[in-house]
């Protein structure tokens, strides 16, 4: 099997579901490469191709021709319940009707369906767009638990995500605030949301930084004590998968997190982090402020946290990607 990630992406979707898992099959002897491009010398030395959310016109038909030919397996991973966005984002106005027809299409003529959700697989079979679904969950690299520990001077709450992710940052504004009004030199980070503009709220211990496409710096700039993870309870956060919890945790950083499916799988409350049910919203402040107590805490849940993750590195797993790929 010789395995090609047509892919141009290099952020984090372009990492975790291409890049990444390509790597760990080539740690097994498979031949595997990916890139921008799609030409005849591709198509004629790599007998499987991996797509991500396939969703272009010219790439969609040469997708088309492929799958009339017969001669690949075409493998078509999907990460995001890309029918679910909520109105207000950017990516709900990029999935236009004619791009999310490209999708269905495009899932349609594929060989393989692999998603690390296992909501998101179940709503691709009730659609009925594939019955050949693998649930692949997304991994780190090994390397990541080795990395030092950044933390600032003062005690840091943190963040990570992408601007569409403001919606989930809100769940939580109110629980912030009383959190920073109660720990006076305490501070709250971003990383990639942009910035978050809260009356009231005390600048000057708030820190936003871009965005880094880069996934391996951006593994070593995460500094913070303990993070967050907060998810509204939409439709689109259901087919999420557990990505935040798995990095948080291989670098050591315990977090609260919001008590949704992708969460529930992976953290163990009071072990490796807190989890907090809708209705008790002012379990954020709390947990935040008996962090921010008990340093012997968050030493004691970082390293469970590292711990657990150990199971969860790509050369741990790779083995789940060609078995997914051979079965077709």
């Amino acid at each position: 099997m010789r395995v090609y990630g047509w892919n141009a992406g290099t952020g984090g979707c372009g990492w975790y579901r291409v890049r990444e898992p390509l790597r760990g099959m080539s740690l097994l002897n498979i031949d595997t490469a990916w890139g921008a491009a799609l030409d005849e010398e591709i198509v004629s030395s790599y007998d499987t191709i991996l797509v991500h959310i396939l969703w272009q016109e010219a790439e969609s038909e040469a997708w088309e021709i492929l799958a009339r030919e017969g001669a690949h397996k075409l493998v078509f991973d999907i990460d995001d319940d890309v029918w679910q966005y909520d109105s207000s984002t950017e990516n709900a106005k990029h999935y236009t009707p004619e791009r999310l027809a490209r999708v269905e299409r495009n899932i349609r003529i594929s060989s393989l369906v692999t998603t690390p959700s296992e909501t998101l697989a179940q709503r691709i079979y009730e659609r009925g767009l594939h019955d050949k679904i693998w649930i692949l969950p997304n991994y780190v690299p090994e390397s990541v638990l080795s990395l030092p520990r950044q933390l600032p001077d003062s005690f840091t709450v943190g963040y990570q995500g992408a601007p569409q992710h403001k919606i989930d940052l809100e769940l939580i504004n109110e629980e912030l605030y009383k959190f920073l009004v109660k720990s006076q030199d305490a501070k709250l980070r971003f990383y990639g949301p942009g910035e978050i503009k809260a009356p009231g709220w005390p600048t000057d211990r708030l820190e936003f930084f871009p965005w880094e496409s880069d996934v391996m710096r951006y593994y070593s700039s995460l500094a913070m004590h303990v993070g967050i993870a907060p998810l509204t309870r939409i439709p689109f956060n259901d087919a999420k998968s557990a990505i935040r919890a798995v990095e948080y945790s291989a670098l050591g950083i315990p977090a609260i997190y919001s008590n949704r499916d992708p969460y529930r799988s992976w953290v163990i409350d009071g072990v490796n982090g807190f989890i907090v049910p809708d209705d008790e919203p002012r379990e954020w402040s709390r947990r935040l402020s008996r962090f921010y107590r008990m340093p012997g805490l968050v030493k004691k849940m970082s390293d469970k946290a590292r711990d657990m993750a150990k199971e969860w590195t790509t050369e741990k797993n790779a083995g789940g990607f060609v078995r997914a790929y051979e079965s077709v």
